[in-house]
């Protein structure tokens, strides 16, 4: 059954905004850290380490083995972590691939970090479901166009769980989630906890990257996000429908009507969370033919890039390794901004546009960072449990491009991120708004482009989101 979620709606459009007066209020999730400090005595923070030349040519030489690489980012770490008393922090979590670091530090530790000239120290930032049919008008022949019977590639749905027993997302025992990883409670905070199995920082167990407990509003949003990239079903399908997804949970339960507004628990995702589920990818790269990231969430409004969003490190990493990161814009409505991490310029970012005409949807954010359009109105595609939802948002646009990834790398494997996004960008009608023209993506003619010998005619008749 096809219903319009409407308090999911309402929880998206609220949400999006970034500007939640009891969400950013005690908690201090959007406050100056000098704020967050006078008021709970810590704060939570990312520290980038600047390294010189001869570090950074060794972080990106992918001639260096794996253990060396993390062996210098360690070495980067250490280099800062010796500056501080072990009373000056708490809730540390080193990242593996980029010079970085989280954890929650007092007046001392804060001010030893904000003295040093070799770091760069950023809020942990809170994101929340960029939520607010559309395959065929992106892929007109998705229904007749079959590579090699299969689509090895997987798109990777950082979000808040998926369910891999939905009958869109597995075929008996056949599911299309190949890997599964939680990363959660990443903010130093009586409130907020973790939903990985067991309360854990992290897990890469089996179940690991399942839903979180649908009794809090936004934790079936990652099956709908994850149904919309890759679905296959027998009257309608995703974009990628023979493809693969790695499911990992980035999302941390938020407990208490002071925090929440008028419910007890919600939900919301940390920079350092992310960017911990950002490497799980990185390090599954060698393991998985990965096509994308998928990103449906987002904060804050930037009218350029901002990159120096602590997210970038290892979305460049991605990209070196030919990942593309696809992100939402944002369900605010404005003409000039858009969110972050989407605003990060090595990363695509995703507006909305109706699937009945090619003209963005009104909650759609738009700035001049924005990189491409995809059907975000009034999309059907899986939640927990079987059934099948009607959403809205941003966060439904973002997944027919990551899917689209997906179908062009099974095409052209050896097509670059740089060369997908130009084909992309270059092909497909165009939307402009306040002064911004993107283009709605169309795989049919970027197929043509990247790989117009290998397309196989044959005769399954499929139906799609609508």
């Amino acid at each position: 059954m096809q219903t319009i979620k409407l308090s999911f709606l309402l929880f998206a459009l609220f949400f999006g905004a970034m500007s939640l007066p009891v969400l950013a209020g005690d908690l201090g999730f959007s406050q100056p850290l000098q704020e967050q400090l006078e008021q709970n005595g810590k704060v939570n923070v990312i520290v980038t380490v600047n390294p010189s030349l001869s570090f950074q040519t060794m972080l990106v030489d992918e001639t260096l083995s794996v253990a060396k690489r993390m062996e210098v980012v360690a070495r980067l770490q250490d280099q800062v972590l010796s500056s501080l008393q072990p009373t000056d922090y708490s809730k540390l979590r080193r990242f593996k691939f980029v010079p970085q670091f989280s954890l929650s530090v007092n007046k001392n530790g804060l001010n030893t970090l904000m003295k040093n000239k070799d770091v760069v120290v950023s809020r942990n930032k809170i994101h929340y479901p960029s939520l607010m049919q559309s395959v065929p008008r992106v892929y007109p022949h998705h229904a007749t166009a079959k590579y090699n019977g299969n689509n090895e590639w997987a798109v990777a749905v950082l979000d808040s769980g998926v369910d891999k027993y939905h009958p869109f997302l597995a075929t008996g025992t056949t599911r299309k989630v190949i890997s599964e990883a939680c990363y959660s409670g990443g903010y130093d905070h009586p409130a907020v906890s973790s939903f990985c199995p067991g309360g854990a920082a992290s897990s890469t167990a089996s179940g690991a990257g399942e839903p979180c407990p649908l009794s809090i509003d936004g934790c079936s949003h990652g099956t709908h996000v994850a149904g919309i990239a890759a679905g296959d079903g027998s009257t309608f399908d995703g974009v990628a429908s023979l493809g693969k997804i790695i499911a990992i949970k980035v999302f941390s339960k938020i407990s208490g009507t002071e925090y929440c507004g008028n419910v007890s628990e919600c939900m919301g995702a940390f920079d350092s969370d992310i960017i911990a589920g950002l490497e799980r990818v990185y390090a599954l790269r060698y393991t998985f033919k990965i096509a994308s990231v998928n990103m449906s969430l987002g904060g804050g409004s930037y009218s350029g890039y901002c990159d120096t969003d602590p997210q970038k490190p290892i979305i460049d990493r991605l990209k070196a390794a030919n990942i593309a990161t696809v992100i939402a814009s944002g369900n605010d409505g404005y003409s000039s901004y858009i969110s972050s991490p989407a605003c990060i310029s090595s990363a695509i970012a995703v507006g909305s546009s109706l699937d009945t005409e090619d003209t963005r949807s009104w909650f759609s954010n738009n700035s001049s960072a924005l990189d491409l359009y995809a059907p975000g109105s009034d999309i059907t595609s899986s939640v927990p449990g079987g059934g099948f939802e009607e959403w809205n948002g941003t966060s439904m646009a973002t997944p027919h491009v990551a899917g689209a990834w997906a179908v062009l790398r099974q095409a052209a494997p050896e097509a670059t991120v740089n060369e997908i996004e130009a084909v992309l960008k270059s092909h497909g009608p165009v939307i402009s708004y306040n002064g911004v023209s993107r283009r709605r993506i169309d795989i049919d003619e970027a197929l043509a482009v990247l790989a117009p010998a290998d397309i196989v005619i044959a005769p399954v008749n499929f139906l799609l989101l609508r």
